[in-house]
């Protein structure tokens, strides 16, 4: 499902040490700077524009639409509380302009969450830019959809390139390490350290595991082993509850089977940044088969009484 462009925000922009003099403030108390453009029809209420956005970090760039997605917004005579979509309608299209937030006065507007580095004291900085406007959300969204074709292709050539070098540093790492493993149709390293006995790990059966995920330099990200953790992973094989190349590795063990598995990138997070867990990683996970077992039954649904 298409999420509308309405739904998509820019992240704030901080900047600290703004010189403040030549801004205006909205109603809000937002500061602002208009630099106009030399032709372009003022916008409208009820328009759509599409915006080029950057901005800084304490000085240091860091982050730019131009090598991301553009951004979309509704003109509205009023807009967001305290952002800039607040001036839009004031400005025509080719305009540019700059907005200051400060952060304390963020803090006060209500259900606005900021990013723990944002600090009392800073100034959140925008720029912005119209490139186009649109007169209608169909004609909009069909321009975010080529935009969104064009991000995609751009990040899959990129990515891919990012998965075959991941790729080959796992392969190097089970050749260094000489470790006797068997490999799955789409490249997870199973070595099996114990086999199982018992009932076999297929698909849509239940299995209970024990766990311990660490990257390829030994770095532990998750377990449910250690003193603190007495609970034990469950879920049906092949229901895509878990990354691909977990259930993958899982898949056909049987109960008691201690083994290692060695996910490529590409069948782990990908290139998803989970805080410990970088972009393009490869994972590695002792495991312990505890439990397989069938899925409980589904409660029958009485047919509906047929007598009159």
């Amino acid at each position: 499902m298409k999420k509308s462009i309405l739904l998509f925000t820019v992240a704030a922009l901080i900047i600290t040490g703004c010189n403040l003099s030549g801004y205006k403030r909205a109603k809000s108390g937002l500061f602002y700077k208009m630099i106009p453009s030399e032709k372009g029809k003022q916008l409208r209420h009820g328009q759509f524009v599409k915006m080029q956005v950057n901005g800084f970090i304490h000085d240091s760039a860091f982050f730019d639409t131009r090598s991301a997605m553009p951004y979309y917004s509704v003109v509205d005579s009023a807009g967001r509380p305290y952002d800039f979509s607040e001036i839009l309608h004031l400005m025509k299209e080719g305009d540019s302009a700059v907005t200051i937030q400060l952060v304390d006065s963020l803090l006060k507007v209500p259900g606005i969450q900021l990013p723990p580095y944002f600090r009392k004291g800073d100034k959140i900085k925008t720029c912005l830019k119209i490139v186009k406007v649109f007169d209608s959300i169909t004609v909009a969204q069909n321009d975010y959809n080529v935009e969104a074709a064009i991000f995609k292709e751009k990040e899959d050539v990129k990515n891919a390139a990012a998965f075959e070098k991941a790729k080959k540093e796992l392969d190097d790492f089970i050749a260094k390490n000489k470790i006797n493993a068997t490999q799955t149709a789409n490249g997870v390293f199973v070595e099996v350290k114990q086999a199982g006995t018992g009932a076999s790990a297929d698909s849509g059966k239940i299995v209970g595991v024990k766990y311990t995920g660490t990257l390829l330099d030994g770095t532990v990200f998750d377990s449910n082993t250690d003193a603190n953790r007495k609970d034990t992973l469950k879920f049906a094989v092949s229901s895509g509850a878990m990354i691909p190349g977990f259930d993958e590795g899982i898949k056909g063990q049987k109960l008691g089977a201690k083994l290692k598995i060695y996910i490529p990138a590409r069948y782990g997070y990908g290139a998803q940044d989970r805080n410990v867990i970088k972009p393009f990683s490869n994972l590695i996970f002792d495991l312990e088969v505890v439990e397989v077992k069938d899925p409980a039954p589904k409660p029958i649904t009485p047919l509906p009484n047929s007598s009159k």
